[in-house]
């Protein structure tokens, strides 16, 4: 893996000191599939760009995190550094919780849902030569395969699942669609109907803002915003629409903490006025 320029080469190794705590030679050698003496300038050019974010160690023969560095990026963790982009660059899926006995990143949950990489790579492929698909499909409404002539526009990965945004002709509107719930499907080299610009529920951004649940105890309502929202009151985030019911689930707030008790509800919604409407879509 290159990174080329150098602000690729920084931002790639900012997210492995941020998340590993730590630059080392051989480190950057295995990943990146470069020579020592490429890996000591890149550590060089790392200190020169950012010279107190790191301190030598003797024992481990590295380069360690400073509190500078993690200061300087505690409420800003950019695309570039995030965990996702950690995940990406040292090839290191969240593992299932039985999956193998080594690793030191896991998740508790089993993905039910891993979508055929054939169908996945149909979608792909009629999302970025916007053309349209027909396949069957099964729902709970319709639990037996029945056919749907889609114009899908996005992949979407919600909780556990992953799902197409679609346009559909059979009932003439914009949809979510189980990826794992399709079956033979066929590109059909036609224009897609409707993009994703005509998808109102997908172009809106709705503003969600989770608190701590009112009916936690006041220490117990500081811990949950230490948790969740770096100390402060509340977090807001911008979510579209048609994904707002997914965001919801996922984080498990509630919009009701007069019905939907703490602790089975460590969070809830201050705005639920503002995102109901699009719970009924």
């Amino acid at each position: 893996m290159a990174f080329e320029p150098i602000y690729g080469r920084l931002e790639a190794m900012k997210a492995l000191l941020l998340w590993e705590g730590r630059l080392k030679r051989s480190r950057l050698m295995v990943l990146f599939g470069i020579k020592q003496t490429r890996a000591s300038q890149w550590i060089n050019e790392f200190s020169e760009a950012y010279p107190q974010w790191t301190k030598w160690n003797d024992l481990t023969l590295a380069h360690h995190a400073t509190s500078k560095a993690y200061k300087n990026t505690s409420n800003n963790i950019s695309p570039n550094t995030s965990l996702d982009c950690y995940l990406s660059i040292t090839n290191s899926p969240i593992r299932s919780n039985i999956e193998r006995e080594d690793g030191i990143i896991w998740s508790a949950f089993p993905d039910f849902s891993t979508p055929k990489a054939e169908y996945f790579s149909k979608f792909y492929e009629a999302i970025t030569n916007n053309i349209q698909i027909e396949t069957q499909y099964r729902s709970l409404s319709n639990p037996e395969p029945h056919t749907r002539t889609l114009s899908p526009h996005s992949i979407v990965r919600a909780g556990q699942r992953w799902h197409i945004r679609a346009y559909c002709e059979e009932t003439k509107d914009f949809r979510d669609f189980a990826l794992a719930r399709f079956t033979n499907l066929k590109l059909i080299n036609q224009p897609r109907i409707k993009n994703a610009e005509d998808d109102l529920a997908w172009i809106t951004h709705v503003s969600i803002e989770i608190i701590a649940h009112p009916n936690l105890l006041e220490s117990q309502q500081r811990m949950i915003r230490d948790e969740y929202f770096s100390g402060l009151a509340s977090r807001i985030e911008y979510c579209r629409g048609c994904l707002v019911a997914y965001f919801i689930k996922d984080l498990n707030a509630t919009l009701h903490p007069e019905r939907d008790f703490a602790p089975a509800w460590l969070l809830a919604v201050a705005n639920p006025e503002d995102v109901t409407p699009w719970l009924i879509q």
